[in-house]
């Protein structure tokens, strides 16, 4: 059979369509870029945003128009198992059964019979990048009043710990030299008494070539301990820190637990480690009832931070969320000029970060290559373009040049 997957969101949905995708494979079945040659169509759905929402359903109508081909939409748009004509909705809770739903199209009885699981997934040996993630963590309850993630992730659930090192073992195996530990709120990791840099430190003791990057995490769940970490080689010097805000009147009606003076002394404490440590963010645009004053506020803190990227999105409301009924609702025209002028501000400390690299030794992990160059991220997780082909999936040291009149990073091998 013939399979087309469309997959939308985040690190974890990555994780998990990449695990059903390893095991389509196994069964012998073909996954296909082409919509005229699918017999099956994979929709890994994304709700957090409405323009998330509206992609999913957009790619639901997309694939029913081929009315000889079945659709399978999963993710967070699917609320239960159900089916109708021939479209499954498969939760998040039963996404990992998708392969053995394919094999039994015919009678799916068993589905609801099966044992609803978020951490049910068989190591995504076969990912289709270098770079692979490793589920640790699902789930949240910290209910930030602008979020929908609560109600469709659930609580708070952690892999077993000898799943997790057994897994990290099974990716290192498939040779995979960058693991990315992925979660919701990943900060929130624990089992058998391990919490996250708990299973960070059993995970470094593994012999191997290779190196741990950790995804994005709450500023409130990271410790001094955790923190400590980063000075093994083989962590990534990168991490992203969920901002949202650089107002505390906006942070506090957002339900987030930190001020911004907690954030940047966050910031202080990890660059006193590491001048040269990269630390990206999310902030939301717009959000109720916030002032231009505010929104200078988070402007100031992007330099202050010294952000290397920021990934800054519009307020969109969500049913059943407590913004949902707030007032003070920003113009969508206000939102734009503000977004603009966030995405300026990002981009001059991106080059003035990216800037510093000049001269500087990084480890790169190649992640493609062609006749004439190579590309790849760097140990501080920065993408670097090397003019000469190289092997994929090596470790090569580099010495960084920044290239003012393109506004990139380039790289020299050491030899």
């Amino acid at each position: 059979m013939n399979v087309k997957i469309y997959s939308l969101g985040c690190r974890l949905n990555q994780y998990e369509i990449e695990s059903v995708s390893t095991e389509i494979k196994n069964l012998g079945h073909q996954i296909v870029d082409d919509d005229i040659q699918a017999d099956l169509f994979i929709v890994n759905s994304c709700v957090v945003t409405s323009k998330s929402e509206a992609k999913t359903r957009n790619l639901i109508s997309r694939s029913t128009k081929n009315k000889t081909a079945k659709t399978i939409v999963t993710g967070c748009f699917a609320k239960a198992v159900e089916k109708k004509k021939d479209v499954l909705y498969l939760s998040n809770d039963f996404k990992y059964l998708i392969p053995k739903a394919i094999e039994n199209w015919d009678n799916l009885d068993f589905l609801f019979e099966e044992e609803p699981s978020r951490l049910k997934y068989t190591p995504p040996v076969d990912s289709s990048t270098t770079r692979v993630n490793l589920k640790i963590q699902d789930g949240c309850d910290h209910f930030c009043s602008y979020c929908i993630i609560p109600l469709v992730r659930g609580r708070p659930v952690s892999k077993p710990l000898e799943d997790c090192l057994s897994e990290f073992e099974a990716l290192l195996k498939a040779g995979y030299k960058e693991i990315v530990l992925s979660g919701i709120t990943i900060g929130k990791y624990l089992s058998e008494g391990e919490n996250l840099g708990g299973l960070i430190e059993k995970l470094l003791l593994i012999k191997g070539d290779f190196r741990i990057h950790v995804s994005s995490i709450d500023p409130d769940l990271v410790d001094e301990d955790f923190i400590s970490l980063f000075s093994n080689p083989k962590m990534v010097a990168h991490l992203h820190l969920s901002l949202q805000s650089g107002s505390n009147p906006v942070l506090k009606n957002m339900n987030r637990r930190y001020t911004k003076e907690d954030f940047l002394a966050l910031v202080s404490q990890i660059r006193t480690i590491n001048p040269f440590f990269n630390l990206t963010t999310d902030l939301i645009i717009g959000f109720p009832g916030e002032t231009d004053q505010d929104f200078q506020e988070s402007l100031e803190i992007i330099e202050k931070a010294g952000f290397s990227h920021v990934h800054s999105f519009r307020y969109s409301p969500r049913p059943l969320t407590k913004a949902y009924s707030m007032k003070g609702n920003i113009p969508e025209a206000v939102k734009k000029k503000r977004s603009l002028a966030v995405i300026e501000k990002a981009m001059a400390e991106k080059n003035k970060f990216y800037r510093k690299f000049e001269g500087r030794e990084e480890v790169l992990l190649c992640e493609k290559t062609t006749d004439t160059y190579s590309f790849g991220h760097t140990s501080s997780y920065l993408p670097v373009t090397i003019a000469k082909p190289l092997v994929v999936n090596q470790f090569y040291k580099i010495i960084c040049r920044w290239n003012e009149e393109k506004k990139q990073l380039t790289g020299e091998l050491v030899h």
